[in-house]
């Protein structure tokens, strides 16, 4: 499954995507974490890197405020780090706190915020919940629709939107053919 290949690379770079400033002391124990939740990720030690994230956003919270851009960034860390382990609900939480937070900033985010409903969408395809990854596709497309967001990303929002809708179909036509299974078994037995 592939997740969100650009921000991968920014949080493997640990951190740097953020591009806040900060007081040296908590900053420096911040990007520490956060390079080490990278590293921890990157050789699939998944509780480690999310003892991490969990310290770094603890430290964001305290030192820089709940609603800032590197609180939002570590919820979005955890949100993939939780994609990738398999965490579809787990991951769809922080990815849904981050939006909160990079939405009340200035300029909305609209190219991160499009990337985490872009993730919430892959984490309902993982759960094998449809309908709602296709309402989660629709929000990061809508965003894309209006203008905002223009690069090399879009192309994998729309092929993970085309899949969600097919397998919408296709789940619908299980259903219905279930459904008349049924029906054709209970008429065989009157």
């Amino acid at each position: 499954m592939r997740v969100g290949g650009v921000f991968l690379v920014l949080f493997l770079l640990g951190g740097v995507y953020c591009g806040c400033s900060f007081a040296a002391q908590p900053r420096d124990e911040f990007n520490k974490l956060i390079s080490q939740s990278g590293q921890y990720l990157g050789q699939m030690r998944f509780e480690e890197a999310e003892s991490s994230l969990k310290k770094a956003l603890a430290i964001a919270e305290k030192s820089f405020g709940p609603a800032d851009d590197a609180t939002a960034g570590v919820l979005g860390d955890l949100g993939f780090l939780y994609l990738a382990m398999g965490r579809g609900q787990d991951a769809i939480e922080n990815y849904q706190k981050a939006i909160e937070i990079a939405q009340g900033l200035s300029g909305g985010r609209a190219e991160v915020t499009a990337t985490y409903y872009k993730n919430i969408g892959d984490a309902y395809l993982l759960m094998e919940q449809f309908n709602d990854a296709v309402g989660a596709f629709q929000k990061a497309l809508s965003m894309i629709n209006k203008g905002e967001i223009d690069n090399g990303f879009v192309r994998s929002i729309r092929e993970s939107y085309s899949k969600a809708l097919e397998r919408v179909v296709k789940s619908k036509r299980s259903r219905d053919a279930m459904l008349n299974k049924k029906a054709i078994q209970k008429l065989m037995k009157q």
